[in-house]
């Protein structure tokens, strides 16, 4: 590999694990109401509680993931440990849900 290419390929990585970073840019729904804008720029991952878009049976089962959410980041200091926390917490809502569907 040539030091030119090399270099791009350098540069696609890092913008790559940048965009992994950043917050998604979309709105496929409004972020909860649970969470205040600043919270959810903290932890992205807040956004995707949402559950309001959903009907009623779903929304049932979504809205104690939602509140769980809510518990771990009034109670746990933001850390590492708390963001794999909230995301293994969304994987279960996810299956919750898609297991009623």
């Amino acid at each position: 590999m040539s030091d030119k290419d090399e270099t791009q390929f350098e540069n696609r990585y890092k913008e790559f694990a940048e965009a992994l970073n950043a917050p998604y840019e979309g709105e496929i729904h409004p972020p909860p109401d649970e969470f205040t804008e600043e919270e959810i720029k903290t932890d992205n991952v807040l956004q995707f509680f949402h559950y309001a878009h959903l009907p009623e049976g779903l929304r049932a089962r979504s809205a104690p993931f939602c509140r769980l959410a809510r518990q771990l980041i009034d109670t746990t200091p933001r850390n590492p440990q708390r963001t794999i926390a909230l995301n293994k917490l969304l994987e279960a809502k996810d299956a919750a849900v898609r297991a009623a569907i």
